[in-house]
């Protein structure tokens, strides 16, 4: 999903007063230059008269040759500006239109197409809400590690600790690669503390954020607030940066540590309707958990979590506490 208009028209906005602030340094630029050689006023003053000269005469006839002509001596005079500019030590595009993208012209687009520019913008944008912007520069696939996982089985008849992980990356590299043709899935990881849930998660974040699809991440307490908040009509205006309506139709919802939360009737109850509208809205979600599918039963309601086995792959993550393995060999 796009941005929500406000925000894009935030992005927008910054673009004007970029083009504002260009265009005052530029007048501010041929003020000073006016001052110190009069010649390039003049110059100046001669290339507008003849354009607005030749332009009156085209109205009324169109003659090539006249717009030829002028097309010449205005580039002479020109000529004339930069010699003069050099000759007084100033760089030879000194009084040319100043932009801070040159492709656009600060404008954002090309031809109808959103410039480089505007998309790095809105990937910016996208990070700033994403609510871990920080945490994914630590935490993507380039700094991600088997090392980590044991080689060697922990239970019989299941793969290692690696290669259960290996076989959950694959399959997490493809949720990415099939995201946009397969809308709406959906990815439950499960597993102790400190086997790598949450990193795995902003490891597909990154990779989502930087093609421009709109992600939020949130703690299971922090959905809850946003959620009762709704409930009661409370903090829920267009301007908020996690409306309800948006946790319901970004690209993808991050639900982290689902079941350390306060439960109640009433977050059963809302948590359930995110759930399920996003699933009847083909978004989608990733949610990790400490708890396996009987203890998120008997914690929510059944309905809840025969959504969850129904419509996501469910990814088992086991293995030593990588916390604590860090703490020692750091």
């Amino acid at each position: 999903m796009p941005l929500p208009t406000w925000q894009f028209e935030q992005i927008l906005r910054t673009y004007d007063r970029t083009r504002q602030k260009n265009h005052a340094l530029h007048l501010k630029r041929q003020e000073e230059v006016y001052q110190n050689i009069p010649e390039i006023k003049e110059i100046d003053r001669q290339i507008t008269s003849r354009s607005i000269q030749t332009g009156r005469q085209l109205l009324f006839q169109k003659d090539e040759q006249a717009l030829h002509q002028l097309h010449l001596d205005n580039l002479e005079l020109s000529m004339q500006k930069v010699e003069l500019l050099v000759s007084n030590g100033y760089a030879p595009d000194y009084l040319s239109p100043i932009y801070d993208c040159p492709i656009c012209k600060d404008t954002g687009y090309i031809d109808g197409e959103k410039c480089a520019c505007l998309k790095k913008a809105i990937i910016h944008q996208v990070y700033h809400q994403s609510n871990i912007q920080e945490k994914l520069k630590e935490e993507n696939f380039q700094t991600f590690s088997y090392e980590y996982y044991a080689n060697t089985p922990m239970h019989p008849n299941l793969p290692s600790p690696r290669q259960n992980m290996i076989s959950i990356v694959e399959k997490c590299m493809d949720f990415i690669q099939t995201f946009h043709t397969n809308p709406g899935q959906n990815i439950l990881f499960q597993g102790d503390v400190g086997v790598g849930k949450t990193f795995l998660t902003n490891c597909i974040a990154k990779e989502l954020i930087d093609e421009t699809c709109t992600v939020i991440y949130l703690t299971s307490f922090q959905l809850v607030e946003i959620l009762e908040n709704h409930r009661f009509h409370r903090n829920d205006t267009p301007d908020s940066l996690y409306t309800m309506d948006y946790i319901l139709t970004c690209d993808l919802l991050i639900i982290d540590d689902l079941g350390t939360e306060l439960l109640n009737d009433l977050v059963t109850s809302q948590l359930f309707l995110c759930i399920n509208e996003r699933l009847l809205g083909k978004k989608s979600t990733i949610i990790s958990t400490n708890l396996s599918l009987s203890e998120l039963t008997d914690a929510y309601s059944e309905r809840i979590v025969s959504r969850i086995t129904e419509n996501y792959l469910i990814c088992k993550i086991y293995g030593d506490d990588i916390r604590i393995k860090k703490s020692f060999t750091n």
